[in-house]
């Protein structure tokens, strides 16, 4: 099972009470009728480009009702394992994420202590536990200011992936910071030719749509295209997670 997340398509017809009640007053204050098809996710990326922040708003809404709409993300969602069941994962989310990918990165540098190891083998179990095995030919997407995720061999971290290409880019330029003071925004189109388990973590009034990767993927980088406000690297998971000896 795939979930799609190609081919998009909007449209806003600004037909509600209030826009025709404004364009009776004044045609002029009332847009006409848009329309915006995009046959794969690079070229919506392409469109927002730029200074778009009106449609990247909009685009992220219409996405949102798409999701929540789709049987595919529906049927992957009632696998979850519910959160309160996920110590670890629930401490991730809460800000407690750096605390984990600096004990993963201990491990896979040797140099990790045995609170580091404990931590990593119970967030590992919740993984292994997971009911939800995204197939190969998913694709993902990711935001960061840095290439990290296709320098890395295999990556030591985990990955916060999502089904929304606009989540993506949100994060890319919420890490780049302000300035990109941080590094340069990229947005990481991923597809996985490998089955992978993962931990669901659209909850709540989330609008992240976000699944968690495993750590110790490795990613090859397949394509890089330079933007003028940010990146697109696409890669692919090549080989599942490998253990370092904890």
């Amino acid at each position: 099972m795939l979930v799609d997340v190609s081919c998009w398509h909007f449209e806003y017809l600004h037909d509600t009470p209030q826009d025709r009640a404004l364009r009776a007053y004044d045609a002029s204050l009332v847009r006409g009728p848009e329309y915006y098809d995009f046959p794969d996710t690079e070229a919506l990326l392409k469109h927002l480009d730029g200074p778009g922040d009106d449609d990247r708003c909009r685009f992220q809404q219409s996405i949102a009702e798409r999701l929540g709409q789709d049987p595919d993300v529906a049927a992957v969602k009632a696998l979850r394992t519910p959160l309160k069941n996920l110590k670890h994962f629930r401490a991730y989310r809460r800000r407690q994420y750096d605390k984990y990918h600096a004990a993963a990165r201990q491990i896979a540098d040797g140099k990790a202590s045995t609170t580091d190891r404990k931590l990593i083998d119970e967030f590992d179990l919740e993984f292994n536990a997971s009911k939800i095995s995204l197939d190969p030919g998913q694709i993902l997407f990711h935001g960061r200011c840095n290439d990290q995720l296709v320098a890395e061999h295999p990556y030591p971290s985990y990955v916060s992936a999502t089904l929304d290409p606009i989540v993506a880019l949100n994060s890319a330029y919420r890490r780049a910071g302000v300035d990109c003071i941080n590094g340069r925004p990229i947005v990481l189109v991923l597809k996985l030719c490998v089955s992978l388990r993962s931990l669901w973590g659209h909850v709540g009034k989330s609008q992240e749509w976000e699944l968690l990767l495993p750590r110790g993927i490795d990613w090859k980088e397949t394509e890089r295209r330079p933007g003028k406000a940010f990146d697109i690297i696409h890669a692919t998971a090549v080989a599942e997670p490998k253990r370092p000896k904890t």
